[in-house]
């Protein structure tokens, strides 16, 4: 399955407006708020250039930034993850695989697919919570924040594409 640029775009928007109307009121045990919009560099197909990468990861946090109170937060912890994600995406598609895949639970395996999510998530989470609190004052908060939303974001972008599949 394929999804060409304006399919992808049109995730983004989607994605974008649930963070924004939804997600972003989120926020379980005061710790655990979701961020979505991560879920269109798991979209991304095997094939896509380094620029394009930071084309989306840039762009779609920029966006998601209008929405929210912390401004460059999104953008730059997407651009971060961007850069990450096509090296991790490398390291768990299948050798044989077809230059335009895109990852999914059929084209990586079940396992795969949640470990390679679980990696984008993690350094995406890491590097928000880095810069959104810029001290190592407040660890303990620190740690819960990551943790919570890095679990949260990680089941729902795994219902998501569940959701995707179903199409």
């Amino acid at each position: 399955m394929t999804l060409n640029f304006f399919n992808r775009l049109l995730w983004a928007a989607v994605l974008i407006v649930l963070q924004a109307f939804i997600f972003n009121q989120v926020c379980l045990f005061g710790y655990a708020t979701p961020i979505i919009y991560v879920y269109i560099l798991c979209l991304q197909p095997l094939n896509t250039p380094r620029y394009a990468w930071l084309f989306w990861g840039f762009g779609v946090g920029l966006v998601a930034d209008l929405f929210s109170v912390s401004p460059g937060l999104g953008a730059a912890s997407m651009t971060i993850t961007a850069m990450a994600a096509p090296v991790l995406l490398q390291l768990f598609a299948p050798k044989d695989s077809v230059e335009n895949m895109i990852p999914g639970f059929e084209e990586l395996g079940r396992w795969k697919y949640i470990w390679f999510v679980t990696s984008v998530v993690f350094v995406h989470q890491a590097s928000y919570v880095l810069l959104e609190f810029f001290s190592f004052f407040r660890v303990m908060d620190m740690v819960l924040v990551f943790l919570g939303g890095t679990v949260f974001t990680i089941l729902l972008l795994l219902i998501l594409e569940n959701i995707r599949k179903v199409k």
